[in-house]
């Protein structure tokens, strides 16, 4: 009887190992999925600001129109005001095309993490669902194992049962050859001294 229950404890032990695998699993999942998630709304953000920025170029643009249509109207120091202007949205436009392409850098790096995240992502699960088929096949080995033990069990004892009631109905005695094999009993953690 020791030994049975030595074996349950061990399987015990084995399920909670396999369950804290799934666990880390899962934890290792929902974190990827959490990142994924926070780089999707960054990746957001930036596509804003660059839209932003493009609108604020473009807003530029406008006031640098409506400054010249002012310079033609009052036609004083012209050539001063379309210098300075024309430095002032050479400047801007210089800045505004640095800032965007930054910030298209920064959302290509972003995409390329996106990426590498999703692939981590797929591969991670893909780990866990071949951890989960083959401690699923270990379950059903073991189950088949223990079937196969009670099926041999129950043989024994019907071949010991018949052989007793065949010795009561034939008038004999108890005796020790009645009872089945000591390495069979053994295997089921009987012991007989």
């Amino acid at each position: 009887m020791s030994k049975k229950g030595g074996k349950k404890g061990g399987k015990k032990g084995g399920i909670d190992e396999s369950e804290l695998e799934k666990e880390k699993l899962r934890e290792s999942t929902a974190r990827n999925a959490m990142k994924i998630e926070a780089l999707e709304r960054e990746l957001f953000l930036r596509r804003e600001q660059s839209k932003q920025a493009v609108r604020a170029k473009n807003e530029v643009q406008s006031r640098v129109s409506e400054y010249q249509e002012m310079i033609d109207d009052a036609k004083n120091d012209r050539s001063d005001i379309v210098t300075s202007m024309t430095r002032q949205y050479k400047d801007m436009q210089e800045f505004l095309i640095g800032k965007n392409n930054e910030l298209e850098e920064k959302i290509q790096r972003l995409q390329d993490e996106l990426v590498f995240l999703k692939m981590s992502f797929e591969k991670t699960t893909s780990e866990k669902d071949t951890i989960l088929a083959e401690k699923e096949q270990q379950i059903q080995d073991i189950q088949a194992k223990i079937d196969d033990m009670t099926e041999q069990f129950k043989e024994m004892l019907q071949s010991t049962l018949e052989k007793l009631t065949e010795r009561i109905q034939n008038g004999g005695e108890w005796s020790m050859e009645l009872l089945p094999d000591k390495e069979k009993l053994s295997q089921f953690g009987i012991k007989l001294d």
